[in-house]
Parts: structure tokens; C-alpha cells; sequence
């Protein structure tokens, strides 16, 4: 939706260089349920919630979407921790 708004611009040429910035919401649990009550957020497209596992394609569909830039902000008891989570998912 958002690279819909700034097409326009791009094509006229005012700035084609834009930068798609997305800031999504991460905890990460085996259980989405539980992850989802932990943050009382729906799993949607701008939030990370749920297994690890999903990480690395989350992220892939953000890109192929069109984010430049991705900032994970991780949410919950333990932020670090879900942090160390994401970067594990993505090293495997």
C-alpha cells in the first residue's frame, strides 16, 4: 500500500530514490497464540509474532514488497531475548 503512494512521485521523477522504511513488531514464541496474547497484536503483515521459524520468509516477503530497510522492534518481557531469537532464525 504504501509503495502505491509513492509511486506517483517516483514516476514523475520528484524523487525517484525514496527509501521504504517498515518498522514491524517482533516476539517471537512456538505457539502464535501465545505469542499474539503476549503482545495483544493480530499477526499481520507489519508484525512479527510467532515461531522463529518464520523469520527469515517474513522478512523475504517484506522485501520482495518493497521495504528497503526493515527495523525490527522487539516487544514483550524480554526484548533482548527475542532479539537473539531473530538473529538465530536467520543465521540457520
Amino acid at each position: 500500500m504504501a509503495l502505491a503512494a509513492i509511486g506517483p512521485g517516483r514516476a514523475t521523477g520528484e524523487r525517484p530514490g525514496h527509501e521504504l522504511i517498515v518498522f514491524t513488531d517482533l516476539h517471537l514464541e512456538e505457539d502464535p497464540r501465545q505469542a499474539g496474547a503476549a503482545t495483544a497484536e493480530p499477526a499481520e503483515l507489519f508484525t512479527m509474532i510467532g515461531s522463529g521459524d518464520a523469520v527469515p520468509d517474513r522478512l523475504a516477503a517484506l522485501r520482495a514488497a518493497g521495504a528497503d530497510t526493515i527495523v525490527l522492534r522487539p516487544v514483550g518481557a524480554d526484548p533482548l531475548g527475542q532479539l537473539r531469537l531473530a538473529l538465530a532464525a536467520l543465521n540457520r
